[in-house]
């Protein structure tokens, strides 16, 4: 370094490097909240970072009362979650990572809850109620044939009239 009238100075530092011995725990990549239907299978992919490169293992768990299908891949991170049928609100489901070896998995979990917004059975756009214009959007795809299997409402496999015939039915019971 110098100084303002010219003058530099030196200091040497003897800096020792040592490898880190320690193994830090997995850590989820942050999982946005998730948007499904009543009775249909959701599926989300959970994602973790473990700095060593270490193979990890995925959980998840219903949390809450509401009683609903959980399902994980433990080495992919591929979540299903099923919502009751005829269920409308959100539930919370509790995610997490940790290291797949048990010897490194002391108290080594990342964890977090995501809430699943769960949509009633033919709200195709969305607003939280099935009303006309879902009746309209559902005609549409069926009378452009469309393949959607989330317009099938009447789980036969084919989006049809029987379709239309459900939701004015038993979803809309007119």
């Amino acid at each position: 370094a110098t100084n303002e009238a010219g003058e530099t100075a030196t200091e040497t530092v003897l800096i020792q490097i040592e490898a880190d011995s320690s193994n830090s725990a997995p850590f989820l990549v942050n999982t946005d909240d998730v948007q499904g239907v009543s009775g249909r299978p959701l599926q989300l992919q959970l994602e973790s970072i473990d700095v060593e490169g270490d193979a990890v293992r995925y959980f998840a768990r219903a949390v809450g009362d509401i009683p609903y299908d959980v399902v994980v891949d433990q080495l992919s991170g591929e979540v299903v979650v099923t919502p009751p049928r005829d269920f409308v609100g959100d539930l919370s489901l509790q995610v997490s990572v940790a290291a797949a070896d048990p010897a490194n998995r002391v108290d080594r979990f990342d964890r977090q809850v995501i809430t699943v917004r769960v949509d009633p059975l033919g709200d195709f756009d969305g607003n939280g109620v099935v009303d006309t214009a879902d009746v309209d959007i559902l005609c549409t795809a069926v009378t452009n044939r469309s393949d959607d299997l989330n317009f099938d409402l009447d789980h036969n496999g084919v989006v049809d009239f029987d379709d239309v015939d459900y939701m004015l039915g038993p979803i809309l019971n007119t």
